[in-house]
């Protein structure tokens, strides 16, 4: 289990918090089986940041 911190000051966009939690979800997902399942949690705006994950990993698995 991991979790996504930030700091207080932080001033990324969302597009770049996105882009970086991507990055570094590949890596993690790099030597895990595709059927392994993987479950992204968050609550408030974490959520919202989970669900553009999930949607962007979709989407890349499909080509798009």
């Amino acid at each position: 289990m991991h979790a996504l911190t930030l700091e207080p000051d932080c001033r990324a966009s969302f597009h770049e918090l996105a882009e970086a939690a991507g990055s570094w979800l590949r890596r993690q997902l790099a030597d895990v089986p595709p059927e392994r399942p993987v479950y992204l949690l968050g609550e408030g705006w974490g959520g919202v940041l989970a669900l553009q994950l999930a949607w962007d990993c979709r989407c890349g698995e499909q080509g798009l």
